[in-house]
């Protein structure tokens, strides 16, 4: 078995999952700081978590948020819905590039941690379809290359994604869709990220 099909059968499992994403950045603190600061939504705002996961980032939001999350992995969306129960959280397995909502019918759509997954050509079709379904503002969480040292190269090597992109590449895909109005990298253990604020067209 290669090194790339045991990681990522280990990190399909949501336990694993989540223990190596707080190694890799050190706690959660700082980037759930960030995201907060930066997306802010307005009460009852309704929010879609595209790739959602275990619902790492539902958190971010109380109740006064209308919040959904799709993901593929079943495993993933039990563990969410089990952990947000009686919230005003909803977990749905969907397949991101054809989903089943309306036009507009999302103020906010959150691609946290998750176009470093996919291939441009099907970004293309993701990113089509998020345009679509969003109202407003789209958030966007990405990890961004930085010079490793070799721990810092063994830490990246365990990301499930292999399509992690510099900021012009990034930039470049976002703005075929949407406008971007804003930019920032922090660093977060052993993570450098990005957060990219855009508005849907």
């Amino acid at each position: 078995m290669s090194f790339k099909t045991f990681k990522n059968n280990l990190l399909n499992n949501p336990l694993p999952f989540n223990v190596v994403r707080s190694i890799l950045l050190a706690g959660k603190g700082r980037m759930y700081k960030e995201l907060r600061n930066a997306i802010a939504p307005e009460k009852d705002s309704k929010v879609l978590d595209v790739g959602s996961g275990t619902g790492e980032f539902a958190l971010l939001f109380d109740n006064s948020i209308d919040y959904t999350g799709i993901d593929m992995n079943s495993g993933f969306l039990d563990y969410a819905s089990s952990l947000y129960k009686n919230q005003n959280k909803k977990f749905i397995q969907m397949d991101a590039t054809k989903m089943s909502f309306k036009k507009s019918e999302f103020d906010i759509s959150l691609l946290l941690s998750f176009i470093h997954h996919f291939s441009e050509s099907d970004l293309d079709k993701i990113l089509k379809e998020v345009n679509r379904i969003t109202k407003k503002r789209i958030f966007v969480l990405e990890p961004v290359p930085r010079k490793y040292n070799i721990l810092s190269k063994l830490f990246y090597a365990l990301d499930r994604g292999d399509f992690i992109r510099k900021k012009e590449e990034q930039l470049r895909i976002l703005n075929k869709y949407f406008t971007v109005d804003s930019y920032k990298e922090f660093k977060s253990g052993l993570y450098t990220l990005s957060i990219i604020q855009c508005s849907s067209r």
